[in-house]
C-alpha cells in the first residue's frame, strides 16, 4: 500500500496499473478503499496525482463510511436522482405491504400497519420503487444518446446487478442496475452511454475509453464520481 499526507493524517491507497487506459481515476469504496488505477506509471508518479485529490479522496471516505445500511424510519434519508430526501413513514391499511411515492420533495412510505418485518417490506418496496424509476428515467432519456453516438442496442433491460452498474450482452442487449435511480442525471446519462459504447467494443480497452471520450469529454471526472459511489 502507498500513502499520502493529508494535514496529520495519512491516506493508503493501492497502485493497480491496466495497460488498457488512457487516463487513470480513484475509486473510493468502503471494502476496496483507495485505489488508483493507471495505464503504466510510477509509484512516485502516482503519489504526486493522489496528493492532488487528497482532500476529494477524504471527502469520499467519510461518506462510504457513513453509507451502511439501517433502519428506514420517519425522518431518515433516501437517496432519489442524486439527492437524499426526507422520509416518512405513514400508516394506511388499504395497501397490501408497503408502497413508495416520492413526492417531488421527500420520499413517502405507505405502510400496512398489520405488516409483520416492516423493514423487509419497505426494503421490497423501495427496490421495486426503483427499479419502476430506473425504467422510466433511461427509456426518456436513452434514445436522444442513441440519436447521438448511433449506437442502437437489441433491448433495454433493468434488473438487479451485482457491483455493475450496467452491461451489454454478446447480441447488444444492454441492462442497467435499478440502483441507476440513485444517481444525479449527469451520472445516469454516463452509464447509458457507456454502456452503448459496448455495442461496439465489447472490452475496456482503449479502443473503448477512446470511443467514449468521443461522446463524454469528461468521462475520467465522471468515472471517478461513479466508482465513489456505493450500491
Amino acid at each position: 500500500m502507498l500513502k499520502v499526507k493529508y494535514g496529520r493524517k495519512e491516506i493508503e491507497f493501492r497502485h493497480e496499473i491496466d495497460e488498457n487506459l488512457i487516463e487513470g481515476f480513484i475509486s473510493v469504496d468502503a471494502d476496496e478503499g483507495v485505489v488508483f488505477r493507471t495505464p503504466s506509471i510510477s509509484d512516485e508518479e502516482a503519489k504526486e496525482h493522489v496528493s492532488k485529490k487528497v482532500r476529494w479522496i477524504n471527502e469520499k471516505l467519510k461518506l462510504v463510511s457513513q453509507n451502511t445500511i439501517e433502519s428506514v424510519t420517519t425522518g431518515s434519508r433516501t437517496t432519489y436522482l442524486g439527492k437524499n430526501y426526507y422520509t416518512e413513514i405513514i400508516q394506511d391499511s388499504d395497501v397490501k405491504d408497503a408502497k413508495v411515492l416520492f413526492t417531488g420533495s421527500k420520499i413517502e412510505i405507505y405502510m400496512n400497519p398489520e405488516v409483520q418485518d416492516k423493514q423487509e417490506s419497505i426494503l421490497i418496496a423501495l427496490e421495486e420503487f426503483y427499479k419502476a424509476k430506473a425504467y422510466e428515467k433511461i427509456m426518456q432519456r436513452i434514445g436522444r444518446q442513441i440519436k447521438n453516438t448511433g449506437l442502437n442496442p437489441t433491448e433495454i433491460k433493468v434488473r438487479k446487478l451485482e457491483k455493475r452498474w450496467g452491461s451489454c450482452t454478446k447480441a447488444n442487449k444492454v441492462i442497467y442496475n435499478y440502483e441507476i435511480a440513485k444517481l444525479p442525471f449527469s451520472l445516469m446519462d454516463y452509464v447509458i452511454i457507456h454502456e452503448l459504447c459496448h455495442i461496439e467494443v465489447k472490452d475496456h480497452s482503449k479502443d473503448f475509453w477512446s470511443l467514449v471520450s468521443r461522446h463524454v469529454s469528461n468521462y475520467q471526472e465522471l468515472e471517478e464520481k461513479l466508482n465513489a459511489t456505493r450500491f
